[in-house]
């Protein structure tokens, strides 16, 4: 019972030291993790300016497209798209979708 009583004791010491251990190395590994991520930040790594001279190389156009959106332009100004407001055709001008398109892009 004393050999037994003496192994029981021994295994608790060791996994005290085993414990220890963990807390150490567990505290070494946040403290290079955090001088890792301080190293790595991107709000302190300084930038370095490139300039690119563009080329006519490597240049293909694949699609010119043209769209038209047909409104209405009334005595007032007003800009009404021809979709939404039937009756107001024999009073107003067709065809300022430029100008609707400039507003929008204003």
């Amino acid at each position: 019972m004393l050999k037994e009583t003496q192994d029981v004791g021994r295994a608790k010491e060791t996994v005290a030291a085993v414990d220890a251990e963990i807390a150490a190395l567990d505290a070494q590994f946040k403290a290079e993790a955090d001088a890792l991520g301080a190293r790595t930040d991107p709000l302190t790594e300084p930038l370095e300016t490139l300039s690119l001279k563009p080329t006519r190389q490597n240049i293909s156009v694949r699609l010119v497209a043209l769209a038209w959106a047909p409104c209405w332009r009334h005595a007032a100004g007003v800009l009404t798209p021809a979709w939404e407001h039937q009756s107001a055709g024999p009073s107003g001008s067709l065809g300022c979708a430029k100008a609707a398109t400039t507003r929008a892009l204003d």
